[in-house]
């Protein structure tokens, strides 16, 4: 008797998933729960992602150092990139006065950082950490220009970026300064994981986000130690830069009085005929 109701159950179960609002209801619980199909069909852990939020200037020596040896090698490895979710602000230790930004490196890592303020508000998130990594190892060689040619996706970044200095560009940089300032910052480059400032990620983004990822580990982290993301490395990177207003500031009053000069007189670069 009893093989006969279970006969009966699932044959009414079975009927009713033919019901496209029982299929549709069915998927609807898959999707809100905390288990979900990996892509070998295994079922896996659902977790939030890892928030990273990456505060850096594009030509700082240990920013460059960072997306070298941080940002690219999380990107080389299968899975990690799914489990992450980036935020970059590239404005690092620039001085803003009122409507001019003023770098701590120059006019071309101004122009760098508007370049990657374009990619920022353009790119999906697929492309964006791979567009800025790229950028970065071309930075310190190419014209703004070329790194863009370099790196791809002209057609989304182009009209933002324009000459470099569009007002679009430096609106977002002035924004960029209000969110650095806004986290913190104490040099650059400087990480958050999951709005904590993160150490480990600076000096070993694979091992931090690992270690902050809360459901099935991807592949990539197989072997991979992990620690509290507060954690203090074994040393800090070499390079950081700290932010010396008083040097920016004077900068910017020296480009004032050059920019000065120049209209006054035409153009006329001292040491030349």
């Amino acid at each position: 008797f009893s093989q006969v109701i279970q006969s009966s159950f699932m044959y009414r179960l079975t009927s009713s998933f033919r019901r496209p609002s029982t299929i549709m209801a069915f998927l609807s619980m898959l999707l809100s729960s905390s288990l979900f199909l990996g892509a070998n069909g295994v079922v896996t852990e659902k977790a939030d992602l890892v928030k990273i939020q990456v505060y850096y200037e594009a030509l700082c020596p240990a920013c460059l150092w960072f997306f070298e040896h941080g940002m690219k090698p999380l990107l080389e490895k299968k899975g990690l990139q799914d489990v992450a979710n980036f935020e970059f602000v590239p404005y690092g230790n620039s001085v803003t006065t009122g409507s001019t930004v003023t770098c701590q490196h120059g006019d071309k890592e101004c122009q760098l950082d508007n370049l990657h303020a374009c990619a920022t508000k353009n790119l999906p998130q697929k492309d964006l950490p791979v567009f800025l990594t790229c950028a970065m190892g071309h930075g310190p060689s190419k014209t703004p220009q070329d790194v863009l040619s370099a790196c791809g996706h002209a057609d989304k970044i182009q009209s933002c970026f324009g000459n470099g200095q569009t007002q679009e560009a430096i609106s977002m940089g002035i924004e960029f300064g209000k969110a650095t300032e806004t986290a913190g910052q104490e040099y650059t480059p400087y990480i958050k994981l999951n709005g904590a400032h993160s150490k480990l990620a600076e000096a070993d983004l694979v091992q931090a986000v690992c270690s902050a990822y809360t459901g099935t580990p991807p592949e990539a982290c197989t072997g991979v130690t992990k620690t509290l993301v507060r954690s203090q490395p074994a040393g800090e990177i070499e390079g950081l830069c700290y932010r010396d207003d008083a040097k920016v500031k004077a900068m910017a009053i020296a480009k004032e009085r050059l920019e000065a000069e120049v209209g006054a007189a035409g153009v006329k670069i001292a040491g030349s005929a």
